[in-house]
């Protein structure tokens, strides 16, 4: 029985390591998907300048062709909505790219305590198996031998029977 606690010990920690490598290869695909979303965002704020710039050439086109009067207030205005189109890819996907880096620091913790787990449960297993054995040997000890030295001095006891809940009744011998 002890062999068996120590030995669940020993599995409890293997599958805590394996949890915690598990752990690690998701933090670092997140990490990577934090990356990834970084370059698409910046490449949607690159095609989205470009939109930009050739809708404001459109207008600046369109303003030239009809004459309008006044129409430089519609032009910065276009170019104010451009922009925060832009600035908002942006900030979409820094959010996502800091989702994506907290989940990966989730992981770690996750295999941080998955290890201390398997520390804990070998270390619980150990004392449990150590206490099984000094159960037994204290068993042996006790009920094995018909005398045992008593415990208020010199001399011996005798087992003369069991109480009704199994325990020794001794007697000391003269």
């Amino acid at each position: 029985m002890a062999a068996g606690q120590i030995q669940a010990g020993r599995v409890a920690a293997s599958e805590a390591e394996s949890a915690k490598r598990v752990a690690a290869y998701n933090a670092a695909v997140m990490e990577q998907e934090a990356k990834a979303v970084r370059r698409k965002a910046k490449f949607e704020q690159v095609r989205q300048a470009k939109a930009a710039r050739a809708k404001l050439s459109e207008l600046q086109l369109w303003e030239a062709g009809t004459g309008a009067i006044g129409s430089g207030l519609l032009e910065e205005e276009q170019r104010a909505e451009l922009e925060l189109e832009g600035l908002l890819i942006g900030y979409e996907g820094e959010v996502e790219a800091q989702r994506a880096l907290s989940q990966a620091e989730i992981d770690r913790a996750t295999g941080r305590l998955s290890v201390q787990r398997g520390k804990a449960a070998r270390k619980a297993s150990v004392i449990g198996a150590g206490a099984t054995i000094l159960t037994g040997l204290g068993s042996v000890g006790m009920y094995g031998r018909k005398t045992t030295e008593s415990p208020l001095g010199k001399g011996t006891t005798e087992t003369i029977g069991r109480d009704k809940f199994g325990n020794p009744i001794l007697r000391r011998k003269r």
